[in-house]
């Protein structure tokens, strides 16, 4: 009998590693990504501002930064494969926690408490994960599978901040009205003729699929200056109109209206509705960019819109001035993209729940039951317990520990402060300094270029160490 139970301990320890640790470390790596890197790209789409994402996410962080110094209840209270099962089904609650508080007034509030919940249970599943890995292998099987586990947190990271955001872009594309198309042109010979007219014929529905519709679809203006109060007058009228029809609701200040000779760039008017009327409760985010030509054109008014069911055949004015000094015919086309961002981004939060779910669930049957993985306080262990505990004060009391603390903490801060901002850098138009890219662009971005560059330089920079060493590794670039 004791030889039976002997056997079958030993069977369980030896079970297949290929059917648990690609899937664990697939599990371990996807949820770091998403709070670190997939959370900046989501608040960004969802209109929150480049300084509440840099300050507020970038606390996110932190769990894994002091994971150390909870490690030992991990060792203390229960097996380490308790603690993988239960975070990861954690992890697919507070994933679907993101999802549901989306829509919410509060949202921002809501999924920072969901993303904090998720960076604790991530960094505590790390932390139980590598101590499973080491209990449950051999020797021999720790060195061999050293690289099939980095592989697939590899994978989990293209997964993540690729795939994912390549789905969540094409969901908001999916989502999405027509796309509309218009250009403005500047006439040297042209003064300005423009006017803000409410017009009282009704706007009726058009045949086909929703659209964007502008009017007029070329849009001329005059290359001769006028004043600033003029330029204001049309700005702020036009600003008041689409918060009063619920077309913005950025309550900005309203620019200087006092009186003034000064001249500045001539402005033109365009106004923007929808085809059709869209079902009631759906919202359409609208936004317009620059996609070609002559720069020294912009946007003043009306570059990001909310159309819904009581404002789709009312206009939308969106007021553009041109630079002062030019003086020459150019032109510019821009593009007005819809997208119905929330529910995109609860689609994909919901996908990531139920694959934890999954993960849970099998992880539960096929993870290995080591003997040796047991707690402490369970195995009545006192006097390991007490040495545990002495030898973590003791580390404490070397010498310049906090030094040594403070270099762990800080040495990566200037990066990643660059990388904080490298996903709103890529989002923003170009009309304020950013790259004007697509969700789906920037996950194709990050799911392969960046991918492809992280593990060059991982190698290359293995290869220079194993021949200059560490300390001259850098020299010989």
């Amino acid at each position: 009998m004791i030889v039976k139970k002997t056997l079958l301990e030993k069977r369980e320890k030896i079970k297949n590693p290929w059917k648990w640790i690609p899937t664990l470390y697939f599990a371990e790596g996807l949820p770091y990504v998403i709070v670190i890197t997939v959370s900046v790209i989501m608040y960004k789409r969802l209109g929150i501002s480049n300084a509440d994402i840099a300050l507020y996410t970038s606390w996110l962080y932190l769990p894994w930064v002091i994971k150390p110094l909870w490690s030992p209840i991990i060792d203390i209270l229960r097996t380490k494969r308790f603690w993988i099962t239960t975070m990861q089904l954690i992890i697919g609650a507070g994933m679907a926690g993101v999802a549901f508080t989306i829509p919410l007034p509060d949202f921002f509030q809501f999924t920072l408490a969901f993303f904090w919940l998720l960076a604790f249970s991530s960094a505590t599943h790390d932390i139980a994960a590598d101590g499973f890995y080491m209990l449950a292998l051999s020797e021999g099987q720790q060195s061999f599978f050293v690289g099939i586990r980095s592989t697939f947190y590899r994978v989990a990271m293209i997964a993540g901040q690729g795939l994912l955001v390549i789905l969540a872009g094409f969901l908001e594309t999916t989502f999405s009205v027509g796309p509309a198309e218009f250009k403005v042109s500047t006439r040297p010979d042209q003064f300005f003729q423009q006017t803000i007219r409410l017009d009282s014929t009704e706007i009726r529905p058009l045949e086909g699929k929703l659209r964007i519709v502008a009017s007029p679809s070329n849009l001329e203006i005059g290359t001769r200056p006028i004043t600033k109060d003029a330029a204001n007058f049309y700005r702020d009228f036009g600003h008041k109109f689409n918060i009063m029809n619920g077309f913005n609701q950025d309550l900005i200040s309203v620019s200087d209206t006092t009186s003034t000779d000064e001249l500045v760039g001539n402005i033109g008017i365009l106004k923007l509705h929808l085809s059709k009327k869209p079902d009631d409760g759906d919202e359409y985010f609208v936004r317009l960019n620059n996609a070609e030509g002559n720069t020294s054109i912009n946007i003043i008014e009306g570059q990001s819109l909310k159309f819904t069911s009581k404002n789709w055949n009312k206009p939308a004015f969106v007021i553009i001035q041109i630079d002062p000094e030019l003086q020459q015919r150019v032109e510019a086309t821009f593009v007005v993209n819809s997208e119905k961002v929330p529910i995109a981004w609860i689609f994909t939060f919901v996908i990531i729940a139920l694959l934890f779910i999954v993960f849970f669930a099998y992880h539960k049957m096929i993870l290995p039951k080591p003997v040796t993985d047991k707690s402490v306080l369970r195995s009545h262990r006192t006097d390991s317990l007490n040495e545990f505990f002495r030898a973590f004060i003791r580390f404490f009391e070397k010498p310049k520990v906090l030094i040594i603390i403070g270099f762990l903490l800080l040495y990566r801060l200037g990066e990643s402060q660059l990388v904080k901002m490298a996903s709103p850098f890529m989002l923003d138009g170009r009309e304020i300094g950013g790259l004007g890219l697509s969700t789906s662009e920037v996950g194709f971005i990050y799911g392969t270029i960046g991918i492809i560059s992280l593990i060059l330089g991982g190698i290359l920079g293995g290869v220079l160490i194993s021949k200059r060493g560490l300390k001259n590794g850098s020299g010989g670039c």
